[in-house]
């Protein structure tokens, strides 16, 4: 290749090339006033929350259906969620509180023998005597 024509493509190559700014970039260094955290929590800053008593925790609940009918126990609160048993009518359950005051609208956790599970709200009563 003549030295004109390498040249000449040499320029053409340089035109077609995106430009590189080749400019050193500057970071600003850390404000060395910046207040620090101190993440070690002192005597003043912690606080226990009390845990409710085991009454609290599970109170008994009546379910209140008719003879014959059963509710669905659910892996969660929805209809949504899958069937995990069926609970006949009148059968003793313990309402298990959600943590920090959570509430679900229609829905009511509850403990069944081993088993923890969802149910419909509206079909459930505090146990009488309780």
């Amino acid at each position: 290749m003549s030295a004109r024509k390498q040249k000449a493509t040499e320029e053409t190559a340089a035109q077609a090339a995106p430009a590189v700014d080749e400019t050193p970039t500057v970071e600003q260094a850390p404000d060395e006033t910046a207040p620090v955290v101190d993440e070690q929590p002192n005597e003043e800053q912690t606080s226990e929350v009390a845990a409710p008593n085991a009454d609290e925790q599970q109170r008994p609940m009546v379910v209140t259906l008719s003879v014959g009918q059963v509710l669905n126990l659910r892996e969660g609160p929805s209809r949504e969620f899958r069937v995990l048993e069926h609970i006949p009518a009148q059968t003793e359950v313990r309402a298990v509180p959600l943590p920090y005051d959570i509430q679900v609208p229609g829905w009511q956790l509850i403990r069944l023998e081993d088993r923890v599970g969802w149910v419909s709200a509206e079909y459930l009563l505090p146990q009488e005597g309780d």
